[in-house]
């Protein structure tokens, strides 16, 4: 099993100021109610509560606990037994991915023997942490994303004329923001130890640009009403397709401006405007895949290159440079570049033109 952690050493001691508590108390049926607490701090991030009530010790013990979880190890142990029971990894891959001891699996598995939990390979042993499954897929899960030439013709148009023609005084361009209509496939398979894998197709055919969505040069706010629409006239124009994620354009003045700002990438104010769309979407029933967004800037004239990353194109436009890039959409709502690439007929030949 090997040398106690210091993190098995604080349980254990903390298990020790329950038995005394419940010795002392003659509360030997709450005992269980206090490890079950224990359990639900390791593997879902839970807060201590009643253990802190036994002692003064063990709500020090409690206190470091939760700390050394949270920030030492960001509920390490959690995401070892996730990706082992959710997603059939082997314990010595899951510990290793996340930096669990032997002791601590250890521990943890005792825990589970005591409390009568099922843990088990490829079995769901609870309701997980939306950020816990998504950062615990990272390393399950693929994403080719192909964009047809009719979803780039929809994103280029709009985004061109948004950037070449000055929205009012004061203003000379602005972003544009449009809904993605297509479909996903997804292969799964298992792989030895492992476990579970998947590879996600995701083609982009339509781009629906919303004309009353609000736009600053620096920001867009998507409509709720246009959407609404966009949904609605799709289930009869295009019902074979469905939702796949949306769209945004990040405008530059210069080619240089928009390379030392790395404009293809998302902002913090995506990534959060985004977890409350999929939020929102989610209830109505679709399940959005990919977020797009195409980086737009005028140079003096076409400059070749390589593609920054899997996940993003670039070409020359008319008289603009764009750099188009594709992330997938974490179930959390959270943005992913992990394993992304980006296909798109249109733009050929690693972007030099």
């Amino acid at each position: 099993m090997g040398r106690p952690t210091m993190l098995v050493s604080k349980l254990r001691a903390l298990e020790a100021e329950i038995e005394a508590w419940a010795q002392v108390n003659g509360r030997a049926a709450s005992r269980d109610r206090l490890y079950r607490e224990i359990w639900d701090v390791l593997t879902g991030g839970a807060a201590f509560e009643a253990v802190r009530e036994c002692s003064r010790r063990a709500s020090g013990l409690a206190s470091w606990i939760a700390s050394h979880l949270r920030r030492a190890r960001d509920n390490a142990l959690g995401k070892a037994l996730l990706e082992y029971t959710e997603l059939g990894a082997s314990h010595v891959v899951a510990c290793r991915r996340w930096g669990v001891r032997p002791s601590e699996w250890q521990y943890l598995l005792e825990l589970a023997s005591y409390l009568d939990e099922k843990v088990r390979r490829g079995v769901r042993l609870r309701e997980w942490p939306a950020a816990w499954l998504s950062e615990a897929e990272e390393g399950h899960q693929e994403a080719v994303v192909l964009v047809e030439d009719q979803a780039l013709q929809d994103m280029v148009l709009g985004a061109l004329e948004a950037y070449s023609v000055p929205k009012g005084r004061g203003s000379r361009y602005s972003e544009v923001y449009g809904v993605c209509f297509g479909s996903v496939k997804t292969e799964q398979w298992e792989t030895r130890g492992y476990g579970r894998q998947w590879l996600e197709h995701v083609l982009v055919r339509r781009v629906a640009l919303q004309l009353r969505a609000q736009t600053t040069s620096g920001s867009v706010r998507r409509s709720p009403r246009s959407q609404a629409v966009h949904l609605e006239m799709a289930h009869d124009l295009f019902p074979h397709l469905d939702l796949v994620g949306d769209f945004h354009s990040h405008p530059y003045t210069t080619l240089e401006r928009l390379r030392y700002c790395r404009g293809w990438e998302y902002t913090r104010g995506d990534e959060e405007d985004n977890v409350a769309w999929l939020a929102e979407i989610a209830e109505a029933g679709y399940h959005p895949r990919v977020g797009l967004i195409l980086a737009i800037a005028r140079a003096a004239k076409a400059q070749g290159g390589r593609h920054p990353a899997a996940n993003i194109l670039r070409s020359t436009i008319g008289r603009c440079h764009c750099y188009l890039a594709a992330y997938r959409i974490n179930r959390d709502g959270t943005y992913s570049t992990s394993d992304v690439t980006l296909r798109c007929p249109t733009i050929t030949g690693l972007g030099a033109t």
